[in-house]
């Protein structure tokens, strides 16, 4: 890396250190290439690492922990009520964060990845102006862009209305007593299920009929069903249309059936989607073309319009899982030093963290009937009867799509607890074109056939 007293040039510029930036980055040099990455966060991670998925699992964990010993006096165990230090809480999920932070620097540093901590602003096709770092001015032959994504606004909030910040909710020394989460999407039900299980009374709004709207129906029915037993209410079909503060919290003002109608609470937190944060890069000095809604369009090489930029992780949309977005920046990286890699996964995993857990992949029935796609449906309930979880009260249920000619698993639905590991063995079955009798052969501990 040829360096100067403001200016820098590499083989590699990397514009963001989440999941699919730092995976291209670590990849990139590790196929022997010259690497910057810039990234605005104290360590690389992203969002995901810094305010998201980490986040997520640490507190659903303890959330988990809480349900069981309310649901350990059925069996005959009881605890002392639970004490909730929401202070240490915060500062445990602090430190493991700051701890996955230097490992993550380390690696960076071990493979001469050169770490600039400021923003990026591209000024031509192959130079960006940098802000907040140690240089100014940072000349590239090849770029991948992984900015993420940013929450999207509640349209028509008012000064002084109290929305309650994603990123700012876990450094709090206690939770709202009361609160409205809006948005019945992956995060929202995760987020719900940890407030409700740490005590706060939530409230779900969500503008479609129904909760997880992308996701099949059948999964989704036991969770709503679970969910209303654990928060106040959940209403659906209800599209927030303004914010505004009302003594001591906030009154909503929704979009109902045609009609307006209004709910009050202490504090509103929006979880309703995401937006490409695309729109600060001076992507008008490049080649690189801007979609709908600042989304980055790429082929199955992770190439933009201009082939030697490169977008992966939220940024070019679809998917927004951090799994996917790792995978992506591994195809680019490798493309980028001339190798011959794509994006071709047919099965991307999904898992919803609540209680009960949603997990999919492949073709769903839903998507199968829009497309004409001749499908059958195998459903399957409760068939690890030895392995399930007795505080969940939810049950396990499968749905398996086959090809009706060729018996091959075209897609898998499941909802019950721990399902990690086994919509891992459905995406598998997917990518593989395993037949419905292969999974049949596969035996489970403690766990019975598929019929």
């Amino acid at each position: 890396m040829v360096m100067g007293d403001m200016e820098m040039r590499c083989q590699l510029l990397v514009i963001g250190g989440g999941p699919g930036g730092y995976s291209a980055a670590l990849r990139a040099a590790e196929l022997g290439l010259d690497v910057a990455l810039v990234d605005d966060g104290p360590a690389p991670g992203g969002n995901c690492l810094h305010s998201a998925c980490l986040h997520s699992r640490h507190l659903l964990h303890l959330a988990r922990l809480l349900d069981e010993t309310t649901a350990a006096k059925r069996l005959g165990l009881d605890f002392a009520p639970p004490r909730i230090d929401f202070a240490r809480v915060g500062a445990a999920l602090a430190r493991r964060v700051a701890d996955e932070g230097r490992r993550l620097s380390a690696r960076a540093k071990e493979r001469g990845i050169l770490l600039l901590r400021g923003t990026a602003s591209f000024t031509g096709p192959r130079q960006v102006r940098l802000f907040g770092a140690e240089v100014s001015l940072l000349r590239f032959e090849k770029a991948v862009i992984a900015v993420g994504s940013r929450p999207r606004p509640l349209p028509g909030v008012a000064a002084g209305s109290p929305i309650l910040d994603i990123a700012a909710l876990w450094d709090r020394e206690s939770l709202p007593t009361t609160l409205t989460v809006v948005g019945g999407g992956h995060i929202g039900l995760e987020l719900a299920t940890i407030l409700a299980s740490f005590g706060s009374r939530v409230t779900l709004l969500e503008k479609n009929p129904r909760l997880l709207a992308r996701a099949d129906e059948d999964l989704v029915r036991p969770l709503h069903d679970s969910l209303a037993r654990r928060l106040a209410a959940i209403r659906t079909g209800c599209e927030v249309i303004g914010v505004a503060p009302a003594g001591d919290g906030a009154v909503i003002t929704c979009r109902h059936n045609g009609e307006t109608v209004e709910f009050r609470d202490l504090m509103v937190l929006p979880a309703s989607g995401r937006l490409p944060a695309s729109d600060r890069l001076g992507l008008d000095h490049t080649a690189v073309a801007v979609g709908p809604g600042g989304i980055l369009p790429v082929d199955d090489r992770q190439r933009t319009s201009d082939p030697d930029i490169f977008a992966v992780g939220d940024v070019v949309g679809d998917t927004l899982l951090a799994h996917a977005a790792v995978r992506q920046g591994q195809v680019a990286a490798e493309v980028a030093a001339g190798g011959n890699a794509a994006f071709d996964v047919r099965a991307v995993p999904r898992v919803v963290l609540t209680r009960p857990q949603l997990a999919w992949c492949g073709l769903s029935e839903t998507e199968a009937l829009r497309r004409r796609i001749p499908h059958q449906v195998h459903r399957l309930d409760s068939p690890f009867d030895g392995d399930h979880d007795p505080h969940d009260d939810s049950g396990f249920f499968a749905k398996l799509l086959t090809d009706p000619q060729s018996g091959r698993v075209l897609g898998a639905g499941l909802v019950g607890d721990h399902l990690e590991g086994y919509i891992g063995e459905a995406a598998l079955a997917v990518e593989m074109g395993a037949l419905l009798e292969d999974l049949r052969l596969v035996l489970h501990p403690y766990g019975a056939s598929i019929p």
